[in-house]
């Protein structure tokens, strides 16, 4: 079979049968340790697998789901195409924190499988990212030689910024679903059709209002024809005008007059950044019902204050509720919604062996001067510390806040983010919890 003739066969439902892995792992007869295969258009071969750096294969990720989809090998060097292997540090990464870190910079989401291949004794992990249903997949914030606004393309063997080319075939294509929409709508009759609103879980009609339960909700698969990028993540058009001449092309004239500015899925990354950022966010309420869900510590009281809500309407919401949570993680987020933020500051004690390091980072926060470029993980621990330990009255949010953002951006993906959002929650309760 010559190298890449077939590479259509990684269009099919599963990418990773056989036929799939003979494609790419085709063996060199004259050098077993050698394949034949090259990085192509569906197909990025990496020699190492970082586990604690996982964003810096984001633009693959991207690019592939703008393109048509590919496959990121890892263990195979991409100059040589030698069969180096990887260690099994790849196992040990939780396919959450995988899906965190690409949702906190892209969206639309995007979607990826991933697997082990052995060859003889050398395993190989395969990440096989899906062409997006929803195109294109927009950078929402910078990262790793990543910028707001980026959008990535694969150009053969290169992952790039999209050409002009490229970005109108895309939004012709998005135009096309869209009108294809518009024309079921009309085949089926407006009077005859409703709309499943996914983010609200809403089907609206003329007249009629079906609320969806939201797990039901969550098992529904849908391939949301219509749906696109304006400002907001996914936005919910309601479609109004005077459709005339049912039998050709509608005459009037359709037009948005509502847009829903939320996600449909929120992350606790999500949360923190609004919180950190001091975001007005449209739908603090969303943001709500995720943290009362979640068993991490996520602030909580900046969001009640935004929707208007007490501590007796939460604690009353959290009672009515199906939550997966545990009775004990629901009484554990109930006793943190009654505590008194008076009573949150951490004393610093005089003869305490840490005394001296935690009232140095104490003052230069206090007078603005700590810099987080100069912040080991040793040191890291001494200024969480002395962060727990600054009363209400000494804080300059301008200040820091974002240093806790930037502490939140450098640890959020390694053992330290426990810290980061005890911190988090701190500065939430003493600001924003009612006393």
């Amino acid at each position: 079979m010559a190298k890449n003739d077939e590479i259509s066969l990684f269009t099919r439902d599963n990418p990773f049968t056989p036929e799939n892995l003979d494609l790419i792992f085709q063996i060199d007869g004259a050098n077993p340790n050698r394949i034949l295969t090259s990085e192509s258009t569906r197909l990025d071969f990496k020699q190492t697998f970082n586990k604690n750096n996982i964003i810096s294969y984001a633009r693959t990720f991207a690019s592939f789901a703008n393109t048509e989809g590919g496959y990121i090998v890892f263990g195979v060097n991409n100059e040589t195409r030698t069969l180096v292997g990887i260690d099994q540090a790849y196992g040990k990464v939780a396919p959450e924190d995988i899906v965190e870190k690409l949702n906190s910079i892209f969206s639309p989401e995007i979607k990826w499988n991933i697997i082990e291949h052995k060859i003889d004794d050398k395993s190989f992990a395969l990440i096989y990212i899906r062409e997006s249903e929803i195109k294109p997949i927009i950078a929402k914030r910078e990262g790793e030689k990543i910028s707001s606004g980026d959008i990535f393309y694969r150009y053969g063997a290169t992952t790039s910024n999209i050409q002009f080319p490229e970005l109108q075939k895309i939004i012709q294509e998005q135009q096309n679903r869209f009108l294809e929409f518009i024309q079921q709508a009309i085949h089926i009759g407006v009077d005859n059709a409703m709309l499943l609103d996914l983010s609200r879980g809403k089907i609206q009609g003329r007249g009629t209002t079906i609320v969806v339960d939201e797990k039901l909700l969550q098992q529904i698969k849908f391939i949301q024809t219509g749906t696109f990028r304006d400002t907001g993540e996914y936005p919910t058009l309601r479609l109004i005008g005077d459709i005339d001449g049912f039998t050709g092309a509608p005459t009037g004239v359709i037009q948005p007059i509502e847009k829903i500015d939320y996600p449909i899925a929120i992350t606790p990354s999500d949360i923190i950044t609004a919180f950190l950022n001091q975001e007005n966010v449209k739908n603090p309420l969303e943001y709500i019902k995720i943290i009362c869900n979640s068993q991490a510590k996520l602030p909580i009281f900046y969001f009640m204050q935004l929707e208007n809500l007490s501590v007796g309407a939460i604690v009353e919401f959290i009672s009515k509720q199906d939550w997966d949570l545990s009775e004990r993680s629901q009484e554990i987020l109930k006793k943190r919604l009654n505590s008194n933020p008076e009573d949150s500051s951490m004393p610093i004690h005089e003869e305490s062996k840490n005394y001296a390091k935690v009232y140095k980072y104490l003052t230069l926060i206090g007078d603005k001067e700590l810099i987080i470029d100069i912040i080991n993980e040793d040191e890291f621990n001494y200024v969480c510390k002395a962060i727990l330990r600054l009363e209400k009255e000494k804080i300059q949010k301008d200040f820091l806040f974002p240093l806790v953002h930037s502490l939140f951006e450098k640890y959020k993906s390694n053992k330290k983010r426990a810290s980061i959002r005890q911190i988090i929650a701190y500065l939430d309760r003493i600001y924003y919890a009612p006393i």
